[in-house]
C-alpha cells in the first residue's frame, strides 16, 4: 500500500517584491518546496491598529510537505518585512501519480 503524504500550501502576503523574491529564493534553493507561485497586484484590505486599511501585495503560494512547515515558517519571518506577517496554511491532495513523481524528486530528503 502506497504511503500517504501530507502536503500543505503555505500562503503569505507580502507589499514588498524585494521580499517576495528574498522568500522565494531562500525557499527554493533549500529545496524545501518544488514550486512557489507569485501573484502580484492584489488588493488586500485589512484592520491594523483599529483602522481600515487597503494596498496592493503580492500573494505567495508555497507548496510543500508537511515536514518543512516549521523550516519554512521560520525563512518567511527571517526574511518578511512586516511586523505581523501572514502565513497560513492548506491542506491539499495530489491526483496525479506523474506530477507527486516531479514534486517529490524536486524536494529535499525527508
Amino acid at each position: 500500500m502506497k504511503k500517504m503524504k501530507n502536503y500543505i500550501t503555505i500562503v503569505t502576503s507580502t507589499n514588498s517584491r524585494k521580499d517576495s523574491l528574498r522568500i522565494k529564493d531562500s525557499i527554493l534553493s533549500k529545496k524545501l518546496s518544488p514550486c512557489i507561485q507569485i501573484i502580484k497586484n492584489v488588493e488586500s484590505s485589512y484592520i491594523w491598529k483599529g483602522k481600515i486599511l487597503t494596498e496592493y501585495e503580492e500573494l505567495i503560494y508555497i507548496k510543500t510537505s508537511d515536514c518543512k512547515k516549521n523550516q519554512i515558517i521560520k525563512e518567511i519571518n527571517s526574511i518578511h518585512s512586516y511586523d505581523t506577517p501572514e502565513i497560513i496554511c492548506y491542506n491539499f491532495d495530489i491526483v496525479s501519480d506523474k506530477y507527486e513523481k516531479w514534486f517529490l524528486g524536486n524536494i529535499g530528503e525527508e
